[in-house]
């Protein structure tokens, strides 16, 4: 797996997603922070890195457009 970002999800898919970056004696701990993600945030992990980044998600508008 070259990239994941980790949105809410659930139990059973957040300690699948934890086993595949965290060390053994973390997957619970990351696991459960996973599932516990607030709205429009997230977890985002690529390969080469060391720990899962908590990122917070945006719209992506600017301005008052209302678009």
């Amino acid at each position: 797996m070259a990239n994941c970002l980790a949105l809410r999800v659930s139990a059973t898919d957040a300690k699948l997603m934890a086993r595949i970056f965290a060390p053994s004696d973390k997957v619970t701990p990351s696991g459960d922070r996973i599932k516990q993600a607030d709205k429009f945030t997230a977890w985002f992990y690529s390969e080469g890195m060391r720990l899962p980044l908590h990122v917070a998600l945006h719209s992506g508008q600017t301005g008052g457009s209302g678009r």
